[in-house]
């Protein structure tokens, strides 16, 4: 087995047949939408057919992860993202949000998860199996391909924003996809900011609109 199927490995020795793995991105940038993904991989899947360069979306070049997005959604049992609205973070937090899309996720995938891998610290009240893995997606191939899929909707979702909304190049939003890189900041200090970026983000403005 492929070394990042082996918790996936024991689960389904254990008689555990859908193994969810979800994790999320866009937690930490200033801008927009949450955007989380749930990825089960088949019981019957051979190592040899798991992306060969499978890992930690954050370890792949922005190339590698649009190549294995596609070789995710073509070889996976079942593929799921659920945004978490800016509108949903300002009424109650990031987190909760978070908790919330996961949440969604694990009603609503098909077939129905037995057991669910969930990066980091925190998971949502379920009634189904659920542990969670800090670093999960350098550990789990379904935690792994979750993060990979969350990050390319996201990403894709940002450049997006920007093309439809060309004010937002004062920030490039499509480059830095929301995060605070020094060109960011800058433009913040200048602008203040936006309508997309999120009134709750812990963050010195020094304008606001």
């Amino acid at each position: 087995m492929h070394s990042l199927f082996n918790r996936e490995e024991e689960l389904w020795d254990q008689g555990y047949n859908h193994v969810l793995g979800l994790d999320e991105v866009g937690i930490g940038s200033a801008v927009g939408s949450i955007m989380v993904a749930g990825v089960i991989w088949s019981t019957n899947m051979h190592s040899s057919e798991l992306p060969k360069k499978l890992t930690d979306s954050k370890k792949l070049t922005p190339k590698q992860r649009n190549i294995l997005y596609d070789q995710i959604y073509e070889n996976a049992a079942a593929v799921l993202t659920w945004e978490g609205h800016q509108q949903q973070i300002e009424d109650t937090n990031v987190l909760l949000t978070q908790l919330h899309c996961m949440k969604q996720i694990i009603e609503n995938i098909s077939p129905v998860p037995d057991y669910v891998l969930v990066d980091g610290l925190h998971a949502p009240t379920t009634s189904i199996n659920i542990e969670t893995m800090v670093k999960g997606d350098s550990k789990s191939a379904s935690i792994a391909a979750a993060s990979i899929v969350a990050k390319v909707t996201r990403d894709r979702q940002m450049v997006d924003l920007e093309q439809n909304y060309p004010e937002l190049a004062l920030y490039q939003i499509g480059n830095n996809k929301g995060y605070l890189s020094a060109e960011h900041r800058k433009a913040l200090d200048e602008h203040g900011r936006s309508a997309f970026h999120r009134k709750t983000y812990k963050y010195k403005w020094q304008q606001t609109m």
